[in-house]
């Protein structure tokens, strides 16, 4: 840790930063209209009223004449209710400030979230995040940056979508020690801008935008020259590759119990809920398949209809495991009744070892034959983490984003599929240093994700094999993988229940940083040296003893340096850390 003393200068704010050769920008949002108080969905009813409840917080757009255009103000109080009484201390860790409609898919290029904003007054932690497909890992967020009024005039905070994530546990059926987080690959609803308890002042967006450094790629897409066939897995000309055809659920069901009951729609095509042992849960309809006369190669496809909610229920297609095979092919197409352009597929790969392949649950993770007669209840099985238990197999994920109502040759590299989930035997094929396996493949299935909820999506599937591409291996992905995410750890926040951070486990001590003052042009800036990308802390104090915490950065970011603003004090003391 290192300390530096600086006098207080008054003078303008010069962002100093070195700008990435490959950085791009892939979307930029400038009309951020949320307006009214920030409510809490569990406070009293007193706290919700208007009048209470306006004095907390208030977001609205304002005319900066500085930059000649609207821009989004937030004002929080000192004494927002973070933290309350009802019956019992309650606590908020989070507030959604603002969300972005339309930013539910990121092309797996997208690296990073940078927001143009300047702090009026107060102290903030900011962060970007959103809620992640049912089996990932729950909801995640960015690392939250600290912002302070000494931060001074605008600046574009950067938020890395790949590397120091935050995740909870709202949701972790699959999940509950996988340490690779990702929010670009398995984003399902709206990005939105996050504070951190606690914060408070006012804060000024002018835009946001979705920027691609380098670290993610396109999906790929080798040329016809680049393919060579190694099985067919079905080309459904015949009926019989229908039986290769089934459906499942990963919803915990007792199959030995009583059968659901009372099953109430809530949507006719996708949800509703169902009565087991006396409780109502939440359900999820079957997909329906079957065989149509419609193709792009031959006459005959499978067609599956399923409108998008949540991720639990899958069809699914069992694979042949050849050795030689680097990737899957299939032609596809999928239609959907809205004015959405493209649409996202979510596909899991299945795996076991080749001799465990007939003893996977095929016969006792069967629905039972009483539930099949009822169309809201028959899966062919039922493929939940307590049925499959003790059984040994990993689960690995894929997305991809194709045209509307357009037939497209898909490539899914297995190198491309992230593992996610392991049992028993099958953690050992979960090693993340090594790609998916082809002689491991047990099946492959896909479903509709949630952003596409308003309406059905009517996929139809034909041709598909397994074959070797001829592509280098940087090219085979397309959502970045960290190389070293087996020395990754979960981090626990401390200051916030149920979050955890994910860092990865370096091999080394981290280098000594370095922090030092310069006077530049009736500006002061403090900038901090060490290994490129460590993250660190600053925090200021006027006597030594009391720190609070003003920035957060990472060495060689363009946020870097830090400008100290005007103060009213003789002196002030800077000090860096780092995790």
């Amino acid at each position: 840790m290192a300390v530096v003393r600086v006098a207080a200068l008054a003078g303008m704010v010069l962002l100093i930063g070195r700008a990435l050769a490959l950085d791009q920008t892939l979307a930029t949002f400038t009309n951020i209209t949320q307006n009214g108080s920030i409510v809490v969905s569990s406070w009293t009813t007193d706290m919700k009223a208007t009048n209470t409840a306006t004095p907390y917080s208030w977001r609205t757009n304002v005319q900066n004449l500085e930059l000649g255009r609207t821009v989004f103000r937030l004002t929080m109080a000192t004494n927002y209710p973070w933290v309350w009484t009802n019956s019992s201390v309650q606590k908020i860790d989070t507030l959604s400030i603002c969300s972005f409609t339309g930013w539910d898919y990121l092309q797996p290029e997208t690296d990073e979230i940078r927001v143009r904003l300047k702090v009026v007054s107060g102290h903030f932690l900011l962060a970007a995040g959103g809620i992640n497909l049912a089996f990932a890992p729950s909801d995640t967020f960015t690392d939250f940056r600290v912002l302070d009024e000494s931060m001074g005039d605008w600046q574009t905070v950067r938020l890395s979508l790949n590397k120091s994530l935050i995740r909870n546990y709202r949701r972790n059926d699959f999940t509950k020690k996988l340490p690779y987080i990702s929010s670009t690959r398995w984003i399902q609803e709206p990005i939105q801008l996050f504070l951190f308890r606690p914060g408070y002042g006012e804060l000024l967006i002018d835009r946001v935008e979705l920027v691609a450094c380098g670290l993610g790629s396109s999906y790929p897409q080798p040329t016809s020259a680049q393919i060579t066939p190694v099985a067919t897995v079905a080309d459904f000309e015949s009926t019989n590759d229908m039986a290769l055809a089934f459906s499942y659920t990963t919803v915990a069901l007792n199959l030995s119990g009583p059968q659901p009951t009372n099953y109430t729609k809530a949507n006719p095509n996708t949800s509703g809920n169902i009565v087991v042992a006396g409780k109502s849960m939440q359900w999820f309809l079957p997909p329906r398949r079957a065989w149509v006369a419609q193709s792009v190669n031959g006459t005959y496809s499978m067609e599956v209809k399923q409108t998008g909610y949540e991720s639990y229920a899958f069809t699914g297609l069992r694979l042949p495991n050849p050795d030689g095979a680097n990737a899957l092919q299939l032609t596809l197409r999928a239609d959907h009744a809205s004015t959405l352009t493209n649409l996202v597929l979510d596909f899991l790969a299945y795996t076991t070892q080749p001799t465990n392949r007939s003893l996977f649950p095929w016969t006792n993770c069967q629905t039972p034959a009483a539930w099949l007669t009822d169309t809201n209840l028959n899966f062919d099985l039922c493929l939940s983490e307590s049925n499959t238990m003790k059984e040994s197999y990993a689960l690995y994920h894929l997305r991809r984003c194709v045209t509307n109502g357009m037939w497209t040759r898909l490539i899914l590299p297995l190198a491309d599929f992230a593992g996610i989930y392991a049992c028993n035997n099958g953690t050992n094929l979960l090693n993340y240093a090594e790609p998916l396996h082809s002689t491991n493949l047990l099946f492959l299935s896909f479903f509709s994700p949630y952003r596409q909820l308003k309406a059905e999506t009517r996929i139809l599937v034909d041709d598909v094999s397994l074959v070797q591409a001829s592509l280098p291996s940087d090219q085979l992905r397309s959502f970045w993988q960290d190389p070293a995410v087996t020395n990754a750890q979960l981090v626990a926040l401390t200051n916030y229940a149920n979050y955890f951070g994910h860092f990865r486990q370096r091999d080394q001590p981290l280098n000594p940083m370095i922090l030092s003052g310069n006077y530049i042009s009736n500006s002061f800036s403090v900038p901090v040296s060490g290994a490129t990308d460590q993250r660190y802390d600053i925090q200021v104090s006027d006597d030594l003893n009391n720190w609070r915490p003003v920035f957060t950065g990472y060495i060689g970011s363009t946020e870097d340096p830090f400008h100290v603003n005007n103060t009213n004090k003789a002196a002030w003391f800077f000090r860096a850390s780092s995790q």
